[in-house]
């Protein structure tokens, strides 16, 4: 049975929340569906009847650059020297958030875990989902941390959520059964045109010495450290070249040069650190295998990314992996580098396999470009506002 969502006799139909653009600066993730988002919106038939959270910097850096006009910008004051998460911001915030969203049909946030700052009666869509579990738990009193479960649980009953892939959709459910499955809908991510190669990728069989590239940070899900140190399990004797790119602090840069020491590999890697688009296409162009040793991820941009470039993409068997690079990447179970490492020996040797395997990669990364992103977000709009939405169970 369906309802109408939307009372289109309200001025603002729809309410979103940019404040987190002041804490990423970075295009990729969730500042990435952000700016997405902004470009949606601003179209028919949204025009007009949008309106945009923001703090003072993020309007005057990022919201009026993008044409918005002032009047459907609400202000939402910021007291930054108290710090981010203190609690009379928090309150100061949440005040305003509520008296900002009333009279809008629907919200739209980027982040989970700021749901509970909202009214739980209100319609909400959240970017991502981000498990209690593991995020919160070990920061919270176990007062705090029963009573953001509970306003989860109120929430979750009320929204129409959005997550960037069916893994983090089947994890939302796993760990909120509560929730509504009708409302939640996976919509996945798209490489933005700045990471999208200058040429269009050809497949070609791999050379020597092999030219691999890793991009993101180094934090410990990520496994990097792990991968430098088995190599020589991936390469053995093949000639190659890696370059690291992403931001890296300095006591990591330390603990890499220190593991490549010990392995006598040091000349072999090149720790790039955080590049320009232009700087990270080039490299990209160059290279011709991605190797992602992640343990963990909510989608996995640098997979997709890999496949648009038409390299050789090297991945485990771990979360929403498989379903982004599907067959067209190498997989293995995590941790397993030898398997990597014969799988990379076979298509050195092997100029056909390789070639079909590339072809598939650039075949199915079409589906990740930034407009089919946009296209997915806008159907989705769409259909909330002119078909009404499933009733909550």
């Amino acid at each position: 049975m369906k309802q109408e969502l939307f009372d289109q006799k309200k001025t603002h139909l729809i309410c979103v929340d940019t404040t987190l653009l002041r804490f990423g600066s970075s295009l990729r993730g969730i500042p990435q569906v952000v700016f997405i988002l902004l470009d949606i919106l601003r179209e028919p038939p949204f025009l007009g009847k949008t309106r945009f959270l923001a703090y003072p910097d993020v309007a005057e850096k990022f919201l009026r650059p993008f044409g918005i006009m002032d009047a459907d910008i609400v202000i939402v004051p910021s007291v930054p020297w108290l710090g981010k998460w203190d609690r009379f911001h928090c309150f100061f915030s949440t005040w305003r958030f509520r008296k900002a969203v009333k009279g809008c049909n629907l919200l739209v946030h980027p982040e989970a875990r700021s749901m509970t700052r909202l009214p739980i009666t209100q319609a909400v869509i959240w970017y991502d989902f981000l498990q209690i579990e593991g995020r919160w738990k070990p920061r919270l009193k176990p007062s705090r941390y029963l009573f953001t479960l509970y306003k989860y649980r109120l929430a979750m009953r009320r929204a129409w959520g959005i997550t960037i892939s069916q893994h983090t959709r089947q994890e939302a459910l796993r760990n909120f059964p509560w929730a509504d499955p009708s409302r939640l809908t996976p919509i996945w991510l798209g490489v933005r045109k700045g990471l999208k190669p200058k040429k269009t990728p050809v497949a070609k069989p791999l050379h020597l010495p092999l030219r691999c590239v890793y991009v993101g940070s180094l934090e410990e899900r990520k496994n990097v450290f792990a991968m430098l140190n088995r190599l020589k399990d991936i390469f053995g004797e093949l000639p190659f070249i890696l370059n690291l790119a992403g931001k890296i602090s300095e006591d990591e840069r330390k603990r890499a040069e220190r593991i490549l020491t010990e392995s006598s590999l040091g000349e072999k890697v090149c720790i790039r650190g955080r590049l320009s688009d232009e700087e990270l296409v080039e490299l990209m162009e160059q290279s011709e295998v991605t190797l992602f040793p992640s343990l963990g991820e909510g989608f996995g941009l640098p997979v997709a990314e890999g496949m648009m470039h038409g390299h050789v993409v090297f991945a485990f068997k771990n979360t929403s992996i498989p379903e982004v690079g599907g067959a067209a990447i190498v997989l293995a179970e995590d941790d397993d580098f030898t398997a990597w490492g014969r799988e990379l020996q076979k298509l050195v040797e092997d100029s056909e396999a390789c070639l079909t395997l590339r072809d598939k990669a650039i075949k199915r990364a079409e589906f990740y470009s930034q407009e089919n992103m946009k296209t997915r977000f806008r159907n989705h709009f769409q259909k909330l506002l002119y078909e009404g939405a499933p009733k909550a169970q």
